[in-house]
């Protein structure tokens, strides 16, 4: 599982389905603040967020203890791209709760993220989880595959980190460099049996490099499978494998695996280039990816809902594959009891500030 999408279900698992409990998401920036001030952007920017919603203003007592709360547990920590804080209060139960009981009345994660994130603060009846789901949807958890004349390295990226798993020689190619240049050097006494020299050595390439691509094919396997959940798998390859890698990943990755590799003629020499051309391939196919689904909605609308109020009927009745919402956006609306989006009150329905996280989280753990 990525380590997003597990963070995502460990934050929800705080959600208790409490009509009287709150839930407080902040995502806030810090790596340029300096240390000894963290502790007072957390504070200020809890204090401020719950001093600003209608229905926790009134705790002033609780503001202060859950941002103590919350200083506590920044002890000893460094600064991250990205601060992320979660939590479930009920604010009366915190502000009556003894200095003993107060740590256990707050259900909370505070998680460091590697990648910057413009202040984003909400306090409503869910967590507000969009940037998360946005981060899980662009993250990079890549199996990398360099290929030249030598044989194929294997390598797995992961938010920045690249790790070499298997090395591959290609000892076919060098073993028919070897002979190959014997023959060419016989002349043409009747030595060579098929074709010339350089023909030779062009087929026992050719071959070479195939037999490292089925080598390259059973390495990387136990990595395809639903469960290992590699998002993205990008080769670079030298021009001794264009001839044969388009048909290769065609019948032995997409077909089988449905899978696009990203397949790029760069051949990036240090750990460092490999990281940033890969980043900038699968950035690339990412917004490919997003581009076409919204030429989709052109040519097949009857498949498409737009607007908040098709939208939340597509989510209520379980209809959505694909949702495309923005992280900022924000429509005031209703939860049943059976906790359904309405863009309108209905039966015993409770009205919420923002439609957004819900729909976000409905269609997740729908789908």
């Amino acid at each position: 599982m990525s380590p997003y999408r597990a963070l995502i279900n460990e934050i929800l698992e705080l959600d208790d389905g409490l009509a009287s409990s709150m839930y407080l998401s902040l995502y806030i920036p810090t790596a340029t603040v300096i240390d000894r001030h963290l502790k007072t952007l957390i504070r200020s920017t809890i204090v401020d967020t719950l001093r600003s919603h209608p229905l926790t203003e009134p705790y002033h007592d609780a503001h202060q203890r859950i941002a103590s709360f919350f200083e506590r547990k920044m002890r000893g920590q460094k600064n991250p791209k990205t601060l992320g804080v979660f939590a479930r209060l009920s604010l009366a139960e915190i502000e009556h709760a003894s200095v003993h009981a107060f740590d256990e009345s707050i259900a909370a994660t505070m998680v460091d993220l590697p990648v910057e994130i413009g202040t984003h603060t909400y306090l409503g009846k869910t967590f507000d989880l969009r940037p998360l789901f946005l981060l899980e949807e662009t993250s990079v958890r890549a199996l990398v595959v360099k290929l030249s004349s030598e044989g194929a390295t294997i390598y797995t990226l992961v938010n920045g980190e690249l790790n070499q798993v298997q090395e591959i020689e290609n000892i076919w190619a060098y073993l028919g460099e070897s002979e190959s240049y014997v023959e060419m050097n016989m002349g043409t006494a009747g030595k060579v049996s098929h074709g010339t020299g350089y023909e030779a050595v062009q087929r026992r390439q050719l071959s070479g490099n195939q037999m490292v691509l089925n080598r390259v094919q059973a390495a990387l396997e136990p990595y395809l499978t639903p469960a290992a959940e590699w998002k993205q798998l990008v080769f670079f390859i030298s021009d001794d494998f264009s001839a044969i890698i388009g048909n290769w990943a065609e019948n032995e990755l997409t077909k089988i695996h449905h899978l696009q590799p990203i397949i790029s003629s760069e051949l990036p020499k240090t750990k460092a280039q490999i990281i940033e051309h890969t980043h900038r391939l699968i950035q690339a196919q990412q917004k490919e990816q997003i581009d076409q689904l919204l030429a989709l909605k052109n040519k097949e609308f009857h498949q498409w809902a737009t607007g908040w109020k098709e939208v939340t009927e597509a989510v209520r009745n379980r209809q959505v594959d694909t949702l495309l919402i923005s992280p900022d956006s924000a429509r005031r609306g209703f939860i049943s009891q059976e906790t359904l989006p309405y863009v309108e009150k209905t039966g015993h329905s409770r009205p919420v500030q923002n439609l957004a996280p819900w729909l976000t989280k409905i269609v997740y753990q729908t789908n």
